[in-house]
């Protein structure tokens, strides 16, 4: 059935909003619309009586403007503008519904308008009251993003309390901390929060970014006051891990304070720290820095068994940690662990993820056990999706071949690699070259392990590759290693 488009609702915002609400919320909207402080209109409450027959999809013909007429005013006839402004007016609460419910969530924000209300009314002693309330609970809650903001909000309260009332120095509730303070540490936990990401990206795929900021505030965070405030410091720490990748004392001195005062973090910082330290073991693995391997394992474990592998916005678990997490267990050997690991996790996995990463993380877990032939139907359960898909397969590919002994295939599978991301577009140039070094190296491994006897591959000519693994950003540089040793160990046995 085709309806005009000015009659049919089904592509109005009111039903959009309508279609975000769960059962709960459509029974919550439909007391906020009944109380005459927000809506006096009986006829707008008769439109969403009409309208929430249809949740939650929202969809069906029934939602044609005339039908729903004739529902609201049996016997007249159609009038567009009135229909028309009864649908506004109905849109116009679900957003103010929206904002009402957002603000009725924040208790520190209610609880602030409401100091604010008693010092506008002079009712001091209620003020006193209630400011000293809010304090203790301040001091029982987790430290987010915003608790510094909002420390700074209530010492700021009470400072102009004190500024009103000249006496009341002595009275409970009057103390006051220091709101510059508040303020510096919420800006510079911020400040190095939301920049990690943005320098961790370009430095991980070697894009420009305009450093000029973040070292001014660094700077000037080295030789502010609150340099000593363990929160602030511990963010200083996070990028300091960026900004100086090859000092450890910095990982250490930032997992040793973690370690200490991470009971008052919430779930968002404390992954965000966990966070950077995973990604500094990576970057020190890729540099060879093997020490590192059970370091990071160890940090997963952290944050598997505390709950914190995700920020605490959904239940799941990030595709590249739930991948990486079995790849770090399986390089050390922890094979049961892993496999445990990989089901009990695999429904922490988004929908559409799950399939592949599962794949992916048997694929990683078979290779390591040298199951090749497991590994290979895992790997052929794959699906080629965006470029770093492709790229990952393809190393996977390369892998199993050498470690099959498929020499004819792995020439092949090198020489298409080869063309496949040189003509690549979408990929960074960093990435490429990560990539092209693993070509290389397996290509080489492939040339020695074929001639062992040959002359040309003595020991310096073996020395001098592995100084090109070490001193290369290549993926799955453990597992060349790996070979490397047991190249080494197979020419010495050849002599």
């Amino acid at each position: 059935m085709t309806f005009q488009l000015y009659n049919n609702m089904l592509n109005s915002t009111l039903l959009d909003i309508l279609r975000t609400f769960d059962k709960d919320q459509i029974k919550k909207f439909g007391i906020f619309l009944i109380s005459p402080y927000h809506n006096n209109n009986s006829n707008v409450i008769k439109l969403f009586n009409s309208l929430k027959t249809y949740s939650p999809e929202f969809i069906n013909a029934g939602l044609e403007r005339e039908i729903l007429w004739k529902a609201l005013f049996p016997g007249r006839d159609f009038h567009y503008g009135v229909m028309k402004n009864l649908i506004y007016e109905l849109q116009k609460l679900t957003e103010k519904f929206l904002s009402f419910e957002k603000y009725s969530s924040n208790e520190f924000e209610f609880e602030m308008n409401l100091l604010d209300a008693l010092l506008d009314k002079k009712l001091i002693t209620l003020f006193t009251k209630n400011a000293k309330n809010l304090k203790v609970q301040m001091l029982k809650s987790n430290i987010d993003l915003n608790y510094f903001y909002n420390k700074y909000i209530l010492e700021s309260r009470e400072l102009n309390y004190l500024y009103l009332n000249k006496n009341a120095a002595n009275k409970p509730g009057s103390s006051t901390g220091n709101p510059n303070e508040s303020l510096l540490i919420f800006f510079f936990i911020n400040f190095f929060n939301s920049n990690y990401n943005s320098l961790h990206e370009s430095i991980l795929y070697n894009n420009p970014y305009d450093t000029e900021y973040v070292n001014s505030v660094t700077g000037y965070f080295n030789i502010s006051p609150v340099k000593k405030n363990k929160y602030a410091s511990m963010f200083s720490s996070v990028i300091d891990t960026l900004l100086n990748p090859n000092d450890e004392s910095i990982y250490f001195g930032l997992k040793n304070l973690f370690g200490k005062n991470s009971g008052r973090l919430g779930k968002e910082l404390r992954y965000n720290v966990l966070t950077a330290l995973i990604n500094f073991c990576n970057f020190q693995i890729m540099k060879g820095n093997t020490k590192f391997i059970k370091e990071q394992f160890t940090i997963y474990k952290m944050m598997i068994e505390s709950g914190n592998y995700n920020n605490g916005k959904d239940n799941y678990i990030n595709p590249y940690m739930y991948i990486n997490i079995v790849s770090m267990a399986a390089n050390l050997r922890q094979y049961g662990w892993a496999e445990k690991f990989v089901e009990r996790f695999k429904t922490k996995l988004e929908t559409p993820h799950l399939d592949q990463c599962f794949n992916f993380a048997m694929v990683s877990l078979n290779l390591k056990r040298k199951k090749f032939d497991t590994a290979m139907e895992y790997l052929s359960r794959l699906k080629s999706g965006d470029v770093i898909d492709k790229i990952t397969i393809r190393r996977f590919q390369l892998m199993l071949y050498y470690e099959s002994g498929y020499f004819d295939e792995l020439h092949s599978l090198i020489d298409s690699s080869r063309h496949f991301i040189t003509n690549d577009h979408k990929t960074s140039a960093r990435a490429k070259s990560i990539f092209k070094n693993f070509l290389y190296f397996v290509n080489k491994f492939t040339e020695v392990k074929g001639n062992l006897k040959n002359i040309k591959y003595d020991d310096f000519y073996l020395n001098n590759l592995k100084n090109q693994i070490n001193e290369r950003d290549v993926s799955n540089k453990i597992w060349l290693m790996e070979k490397f040793d047991e190249l080494q160990n197979a020419k010495t046995k050849s002599r």
